[in-house]
């Protein structure tokens, strides 16, 4: 149930960024698709499972984390993935960068997936699911692991998974 909400709720904030018209094409597909499946979901959960709306991220910071992790690591590993996430986080809490989501994947020169048109690319349900739990859990890299790339970047490697090197600058750590 937890997974048709995401994306439900990605849906509409698709919606609601494009200006799609909705009313017509899909809101009653919508309608069809959540009656069955909440129909389904109903039979098989117990009543001791609940759903909980409390969460600390934006549907914006959903949408756009799980697009460049997605834009920058689709069809790469789910490691990998939490790898291009989290150092999105750390970039977010470092004084070094903007601190929103937003303003650090569009941070000019930074991703390369906002200017050669990955970012635009739907993220699959491993990509969202990865910047779910992150932005629920944190980041699962140190703080200082500031830099991803497929090439080494500051003065040191902290992780390289497949062709991606997760990087900091030894000045970063504290």
């Amino acid at each position: 149930m937890n997974k048709l909400l995401i994306f439900i709720k990605y849906i509409l904030l698709f919606i609601s960024i494009f200006k799609f018209d909705y009313k017509e094409k899909i809101i009653p597909y919508l309608k069809i698709n959540v009656e069955e499946n909440v129909k389904e979901h109903s039979e098989t959960e117990t009543e001791t499972e609940t759903e909980t709306e409390d969460k600390s991220y934006t549907e914006e910071e959903l949408y756009i984390l799980s697009h460049v992790i997605y834009g920058e690591a689709g069809g790469y590993s789910r490691e990998e993935q939490i790898g291009v996430g989290s150092v999105v986080l750390n970039r977010v809490k470092s004084n070094r960068y903007p601190d929103t989501i937003k303003d650090v994947v569009f941070q000019k020169g930074q991703y390369a997936c906002t200017w050669d048109g990955n970012y635009d690319r739907t993220p699959d349900q491993q990509a969202i699911d990865v910047a779910v739990y992150l932005l629920e859990n944190g980041s699962q890299y140190p703080y200082y692991v500031l830099y991803q790339s497929q090439f080494k970047q500051g003065s040191h490697v902290y992780k390289k998974i497949g062709n991606t090197y997760f990087c900091y600058d030894i000045k970063d750590v504290k």
